[in-house]
């Protein structure tokens, strides 16, 4: 999850009699400015002391949960029980004879993607807090720090909450982290170099800056410091390059991977159309087959006789009697017309052979080349899962050495955070020494004024 992080440093001209303040930063949804400090309480998120010569960085993840809270006797609120809740998504406070609890989320139906909804179904009045989340090293449960309050929501209120958060800060004295603000407190806004009131929105914000707050005459500001360096800007680059690289990367795979598979959807289509030709095909030439079993059975028999009738018919014309005239012969023509048409009768049955044998030939191309785009088609699944193979290989060895570079990139930009930290706690303590001087050397001209 992504985090927040802001450093902060203290610079001061010197205000006679006025010690230094402290800033108190506030985190609060950007749709509730109307209701602050009247029905919804802004809370010290942090407080940043100016008496100290230090510099400090306070992070934050995006993360928020919503939590009951109990209040301590110097305003501080206390999260009791509490539920991580993404925007866009919902849970209600609930109650099993007198304790309360917080249900699972769901997506809420309604169109509100950033805003996150909590009901209150206890049947008791209760307070609900909107927290920020901070997930520390070697913990497995992140860390809630209330920012909001939201007194007295009745039983069945709904609340709807914008999650974009808003970083603003007051300046005032004696107060802590996680202390309530009520508008009756000594607060006052710190502004901007411009003289509007200073502001981060933690959506658009960096993952990491720095700032400064300087004290003057006029008031309290907060400016942008510009400490970036050639390495961090160096640094930055190379990341973004890589994370471009990894785009290209994920979109060249998904393009290899969806062209051959559909190559391969497509082969496997060609062979099911091919197996079912050959299955109608087949059950086509079994009925023929049995069809023709039964011609064939009467082909022979009606051949067997035709080489009978045809003996008896050459019989008869050679012999004498068959050179007689037609009315002395006409027995035997009439026999021999008679099996002339039976003759030509079996011809025409007989005709179903050459069909047959067409048919059987066309099953036989038919299997022969389905064997063969089998064949074709398990070579172009072998090539295509060795291609995969050494894609998925390629892959994880280019993910392995991102991994390895992302790892190294956020060592690099770790060190040179803490070497900007140093630099600039480095140049705040010049500053101090520098003010510190400046004051005693006027001391000593205004010294040095009054003996003249």
């Amino acid at each position: 999850m992504e985090r927040r992080r802001f450093t902060f440093s203290f610079a001061s001209e010197s205000v006679k009699d006025v010690p230094p303040p402290q800033i108190i930063f506030t985190l609060t949804p950007v749709d509730l400015s109307d209701s602050l400090f009247h029905t919804v309480h802004p809370i010290a998120w942090n407080v940043f002391d100016c008496r100290y010569d230090t510099v400090q960085m306070y992070q934050c993840q995006l993360g928020l949960a919503v939590c009951t809270v109990t209040k301590n006797s110097d305003s501080c609120i206390q999260p009791l029980d509490s539920r991580l809740i993404e925007r866009g998504y919902f849970t209600s406070l609930k109650t099993t004879g007198s304790q309360p609890f917080w249900c699972g989320i769901t997506r809420w139906n309604g169109d509100e993607p950033n805003n996150i909804i909590a009901s209150n179904e206890s049947k008791t009045p209760q307070a609900f807090s909107i927290c920020v989340t901070l997930l520390k090293q070697g913990s497995y449960q992140p860390k809630l720090y209330p920012v909001v309050i939201f007194n007295k929501i009745p039983d069945g209120e709904i609340l709807r909450v914008n999650a974009s958060l808003r970083l603003q800060a007051y300046y005032g004295n004696d107060f802590r982290c996680t202390q309530q603000l009520h508008k009756s407190d000594d607060l006052k806004l710190v502004l901007n170099e411009n003289g509007s009131a200073w502001e981060v929105l933690l959506d658009d914000a960096d993952v990491a800056t720095s700032w400064n707050i300087r004290r003057s005459s006029k008031g309290i500001t907060i400016e942008e410091a510009k400490v970036e360096n050639e390495n961090i800007l160096e640094i930055r680059n190379e990341w973004d390059e890589l994370k471009a690289q990894i785009v290209a990367f994920q979109q060249d795979m998904e393009i290899f991977l969806k062209s051959n598979f559909t190559d391969l959807q497509t082969r496997v289509d060609t062979i099911e159309k091919l197996a079912k030709t050959i299955e109608g095909e087949s059950r086509s030439i079994e009925q023929r087959l049995g069809k023709n079993d039964q011609e064939l059975n009467v082909v022979q028999s009606l051949i067997t006789e035709l080489r009978a009738t045809v003996t008896e018919i050459m019989r008869r014309l050679n012999s004498p009697g068959s050179l007689l005239p037609d009315r002395d012969n006409g027995g035997e023509l009439d026999y021999l017309r008679r099996n002339l048409g039976r003759i030509e009768d079996m011809l025409q049955n007989a005709q179903a052979i050459p069909e047959l044998q067409h048919s059987v030939t066309m099953l036989r191309y038919s299997i022969t080349r389905a064997f063969k785009d089998i064949e074709f088609m398990n070579g172009t699944v072998t090539t295509v899962e060795g291609d995969m193979q050494q894609a998925v290989s390629a892959a994880d060895q280019r993910v392995t050495w991102m991994r390895h570079r992302v790892d190294s990139i956020n060592r690099e930009m770790q060190e040179q955070e803490r070497k900007i930290w140093d630099l600039e706690k480095g140049s705040e303590r010049t500053n101090r020494r520098l003010q510190h001087v400046d004051q005693r050397v006027g001391d000593f001209m205004a010294a040095k004024g009054d003996e003249e």
